[in-house]
């Protein structure tokens, strides 16, 4: 048995091969987008860990640049949150994501307010109106 709609239309219109074969597809699709998100947010811990912002022990990495404690905190975590209720992940997500956001804007704020003179490697459009705004 087939599950989700898309595969179990394919399976009904084409052949059940289809509807397995778009499972697999999507298993192997999902697979490698949670890997290339348990590699890039753990590095995340590891550059707060080594402006001191985080305990130490996260920058320990292994001979190929793996930060495993860092790697082995976030597990620890995702794992403990797979008893939550879908919906409650969702508005995990969304809040954290929010947060990020808001730290994102105004860490440019005041980048942009306590350095003004810095090189910046492109300008923000909007010409004078724009700048006269920061300034």
């Amino acid at each position: 048995m087939v599950h989700g709609k898309l595969a179990s239309i394919a399976a009904l219109v084409v052949a059940p091969w289809l509807g397995a074969a778009l499972v697999a597809a999507a298993m192997i699709s999902e697979f490698g987008t949670f890997n290339s998100l348990v590699m890039s947010y753990s590095r995340l811990p590891v550059a707060m860990a080594e402006d001191g912002h985080l305990p130490k022990i996260l920058t320990r990495k292994l001979k190929n640049g793996a930060p495993w404690v860092a790697i082995l905190v976030l597990g620890l975590a995702w794992g403990a949150s797979l008893g939550l209720p879908f919906d409650k992940l969702i508005m995990l997500d969304i809040l954290l994501y929010g947060a990020s956001l808001v730290l994102e804007f105004l860490a440019l704020i005041t980048l942009r307010i306590r350095e003004p003179n810095l090189p910046r490697p492109f300008r923000v459009p909007g010409g004078m109106l724009a700048r006269s705004w920061w300034e």
